[in-house]
């Protein structure tokens, strides 16, 4: 039997992997859910014109808005 991993699996594995969710930090701290403790969000933006950014909460959902876009933290290790 062939074990080898195809080309096309690992590429929807790296795509997987780059669209999240992910960890981000606020004011130099890893951010968690303010009702879970999940440390794992979805990234997106809010209006254009009002400049925000939000976390979605890959566990419960719960999102937060930020007025700047929260740092990405490495994943590698986690």
């Amino acid at each position: 039997m062939n074990n080898k991993v195809s080309p096309l699996k690992q590429a929807v594995s790296a795509f997987k992997k780059a669209i999240g969710p992910h960890r981000y930090g606020v004011h130099g701290e890893p951010f968690v859910c303010q009702l879970c403790g999940h440390d794992r969000f979805k990234f997106g933006t809010g209006a254009k014109i009002l400049g925000l950014f939000w976390l979605a909460c890959a566990e419960c959902g719960h999102v937060e808005l930020f007025a700047q876009r929260p740092p990405f933290l490495d994943d590698r290790g986690a």
